[in-house]
């Protein structure tokens, strides 16, 4: 299962990994196969449209 796929579950929720699920769901560019953790918080890290405070 991708980051991608596993973030799906949290959409509408009402949490910050919800809000996460939210703004994954709206980047067009988001990585949706990736599965390596290292590769998604790079690509984390390169997004300023991103609020950090959801990776902390």
């Amino acid at each position: 299962m991708s980051f991608y796929d596993f973030m799906q579950g949290f959409i509408d929720d009402k949490t910050p990994l919800g809000e996460l699920a939210s703004w994954i769901n709206q980047d067009q560019n988001f990585p949706k196969h990736e599965y390596l953790a290292e590769n998604i918080l790079d690509y984390f890290s390169k997004t300023s449209m991103l609020d950090h405070e959801f990776l902390e």
